[in-house]
């Protein structure tokens, strides 16, 4: 056999199909791929993952990318880390997998042989990838929504009463300064201005990504929600978090955001946390107006 058949500039890579959460599409499999695309010359680069989410990779061609079933795709609250839990391990393999291959392998006339599969494992628990194999970037995506505003995103991983604390004391005293954002995994979905409309499914984290990125600050519980804040570098304020120095500036998951906040422990979160809340978004609008 020609030892070409081996160089992976001779073969395509098929990134995927990828049809478990937002939380771990950004954690793992989106700076996954990238690290594998800045670092392994292939012939060519294909996708597969939920349309809405297809953004999330301008660096691949959009004729290269391929959708999974839209009823995947809807049912969010089933996505759990890298699987769904409606698709069992060898139905993954045998029909999605499967399928998605030939359709490349006959669109390009190449052997299935020469298309290489990269993505998670398909396993309920998180995928552990070294930080090291794993590039993390902005996401150049803008609507050019409004601006400047408050923006609260209630993760259901968060305590329900510190959320509601702190949604009554936004409403009743920046009312017109914040918005409720977030996708089915979040609380008080009626006041959140993204799931009110009609076309949710098709634009909910293009327009999130397009808040986070143009907040005065975001407010959540120290999840993805605030990885995502700290790579577009917008002010944040999180807390809760077991691994809560991941998150800081120098952290893994901080990214040497210089806007990031967040000093405080539990008891003083559940006891104080609409000070906490005012004292921060004076500190945003103190170094704003230097």
């Amino acid at each position: 056999m020609n030892n070409n058949d081996y160089k992976t500039e001779n073969k395509i890579v098929l990134f995927g199909p990828y049809i478990g959460d937002w939380k771990e599409e950004i954690f793992s499999f989106r700076p996954f791929i990238k690290w594998i695309y800045n670092n392994i010359e292939f012939k060519d680069y294909y996708i597969a993952t939920h349309f809405n989410r297809s953004f999330l990779y301008n660096f691949i061609e959009p004729n290269n990318f391929f959708s999974i079933y839209e009823s995947l795709t809807r049912d969010e609250l089933k996505q759990e880390n890298a699987i769904h839990k409606d698709i069992e391990t060898k139905e993954y393999s045998s029909i999605i997998l499967k399928n998605i291959r030939e359709e490349i392998a006959q669109s390009t006339s190449t052997l299935k042989k020469n298309i290489v599969h990269y993505g998670l494992s398909y396993i309920k628990s998180t995928p552990n990838f070294s930080v090291l194999n794993k590039t993390f970037d902005k996401i150049d995506y803008t609507i050019d929504k409004e601006k400047n505003k408050i923006i609260f995103i209630p993760d259901m991983s968060g305590n329900k009463k510190v959320l509601e604390t702190i949604l009554n004391h936004l409403e009743k005293n920046y009312k017109d300064e914040y918005y409720v954002i977030g996708d089915n995994k979040t609380y008080f979905q009626d006041e959140n201005v993204i799931h009110k409309r009609i076309d949710y499914l098709e634009i909910v984290y293009q327009f999130i990504i397009d808040y986070i990125s143009n907040a005065e600050i975001v407010i959540c519980p120290c999840s993805h929600w605030t990885l995502l804040a700290n790579q577009q570098n917008s002010y944040v304020f999180s807390w809760g978090h077991k691994n809560l120095s991941h998150f800081k500036t120098k952290g893994a998951y901080g990214f040497n955001n210089d806007n990031y906040i967040v000093e405080i422990n539990k008891g003083v979160i559940d006891k104080q946390i609409t000070k906490n809340i005012d004292h921060v978004i004076n500190y945003v609008r103190r170094n704003k107006d230097v």
